[in-house]
């Protein structure tokens, strides 16, 4: 009869899911432990353990101890005998955190500015951070890392009646407050966005309401922007972004499932010069013209106009006087609506999207 050679039981992939455990310290003390869960894993691979500075730690059983808190990198690396059951590919356990579990210091704001890539204005971006601490320990320090792990930021402070602020490219960052008790707090991935220029691409929600004499609108402002920190931006800025809308009748939806609709600006040359005129035009289908005839019908008033554009970004117009349908034409088989009204600004104008979504949707 035969041999049966019986296969090892070994241990799934060490690189497949968690299989460590972290055990945390506290303020000032180096007790923080990574644990290798199955001690059987030290028969089948390699392990290396590197903090944020580059400093190596040796294991000790199946645990990396004596930790202080920090940011550490675990490497695993199949040994070579293994490969043929896991391969050959080593994998690293990124930003492990050991933290002090008795920690006094609170996060009690994060905020990003994100970084203008393109056009007037350009800038980076920002993060400002906004700490407490429940003891006294005067002297503060953070730390910033990128995905590199490259240190970008590294600023001491003496108490923290001032919030750190970091100019920041686009990118995502990892960041450790140290106070001086050794006591750590953590904030992770943490991202600027680059932003470029916005452009209408197409639009695809419109609504709007009938324009009064009555109608006004509030104007965004610094602290309404996500990034704003009370007590250290100065609130002097107001931008053409809208806020709010105040006194108007009731929004009504144009249905644009069978039409094509687009915004766009132009010079009109007139009896009395030449004009900036800010127009949308929507394209219906010959077969689907007269329903929109019968709402055309309707429409013999002046409006105000909320739209969304396909880059999701939401406008308005019309707000200052109304605008109106002044024509519609037949071109290659389907009919062009056109809104018009004169631009004041000469700048398309924003509109918040709380807004939108809270009052006119």
């Amino acid at each position: 009869s035969g041999t049966t050679l019986e296969t090892p039981p070994y241990p799934k992939s060490f690189c497949d899911g968690i299989n460590y455990i972290v055990s945390g310290t506290t303020c000032g003390n180096s007790t923080g432990t990574i644990f290798i869960s199955n001690i059987d894993y030290l028969t089948f691979y390699d392990f290396k353990l590197e903090d944020i500075d580059g400093n190596s730690y040796e294991l000790s059983d199946n645990a990396f101890k004596g930790l202080t808190s920090g940011y550490y990198f675990l490497t695993a690396s199949p040994k070579q005998e293994f490969w043929s059951t896991y391969g050959k590919t080593s994998c690293t356990f990124e930003w492990i955190k050991i933290e002090s579990t008795d920690t006094t210091l609170l996060l009690t704001q994060v905020s990003v500015q994100h970084a203008i890539c393109q056009g007037f204005g350009r800038s980076r971006g920002r993060i400002g951070y906004v700490f407490a601490d429940t003891e006294t320990a005067p002297d503060y320090n953070l730390k910033i890392y990128n995905s590199s792990k490259e240190l970008v930021y590294d600023e001491s402070a003496t108490g923290l009646t001032s919030p750190f602020i970091f100019n920041a490219i686009p990118a995502c960052y990892n960041a450790v407050l140290t106070n001086g008790n050794d006591c750590t707090y953590f904030i992770e991935n943490v991202c600027v966005q680059g932003l470029n220029a916005m452009t209408v691409e197409g639009i695809d929600e419109l609504y709007l309401t009938k324009y009064n004499s009555d109608i006004t609108v509030n104007y965004w402002g610094l602290e309404d922007e996500n990034y704003y920190i009370g007590g250290y931006d100065s609130n002097f800025y107001t931008s053409t972004k809208i806020k709010e809308i105040l006194n108007y009748d009731i929004w009504y939806q144009i249905p644009l499932n069978s039409a094509d609709a687009s915004y766009s600006q132009q010079l009109i040359r007139g009896s009395n010069g030449i004009t900036y005129e800010e127009s949308i035009d929507i394209v219906v289908h010959h077969k689907d013209v007269q329903k929109w005839l019968d709402m055309i019908a309707l429409l013999r008033d002046r409006y105000v106009i909320v739209f969304r554009d396909n880059n999701e970004n939401w406008w308005t117009f019309g707000y200052q006087s109304g605008t109106e349908i002044r024509q519609y034409r037949l071109e290659e088989n389907a009919y062009k609506f056109t809104f018009f009204q004169p631009a004041v600004t000469k700048l398309l104008t924003a509109i918040s999207e709380d807004y939108v979504n809270t009052y006119i949707k």
